[in-house]
């Protein structure tokens, strides 16, 4: 069974909105990724969300400057595909900031993966401000999209 882990830092609440969750896991994601710059979530916000007014990200168009300016790789996929073998890959490569929607949600959520423990999934969730793990089952029928760090 796969087993690995990346070090942890203090998780940051998403605060009364969950539109700020992006915003949390991104100040998450660039606190633990070696040479990255923190911004503090009130800061990305203004920075990125340009679209909707109460502060969320258009995955569509407005992810894509977030990872260029930020040094991400990513992948959409489904969840079917989001494996414990797929998801200790990309550990190896570094945290993993992760956007999921569950089919027939009307909303999505971001959290930061930083552990694969067999068919457990441990992150850093943001409406939270905890860390915590859930079975990968739970993403079976999600649209994710799942990011890494770039060399």
């Amino acid at each position: 069974m796969a087993r690995f882990y990346r070090k942890i830092a203090e998780a940051v609440y998403q605060g009364p909105t969950s539109a700020h969750c992006w915003a949390a896991a991104m100040q998450y994601w660039l606190t633990v990724t070696p040479s990255r710059t923190v911004i503090k979530k009130d800061d990305l916000i203004s920075m990125y969300a340009k679209k909707y007014e109460d502060g969320s990200l258009d995955p569509r168009t407005e992810f894509q400057t977030v990872k260029s300016e930020n040094g991400m790789d990513s992948q959409n996929l489904g969840g079917g595909a989001f494996t414990a073998d797929y998801v200790l890959g990309k550990l190896r490569l570094g945290h993993l900031f992760i956007g999921y929607e569950i089919s027939g949600s009307k909303y999505g959520h971001c959290i930061v993966a930083y552990g694969i423990d067999g068919d457990t999934l441990n992150f850093m969730d943001p409406a939270r401000g905890m860390h915590w793990y859930r079975r990968l089952s739970y993403y079976s029928d999600a649209r994710m999209t799942v990011a890494w760090p770039t060399a």
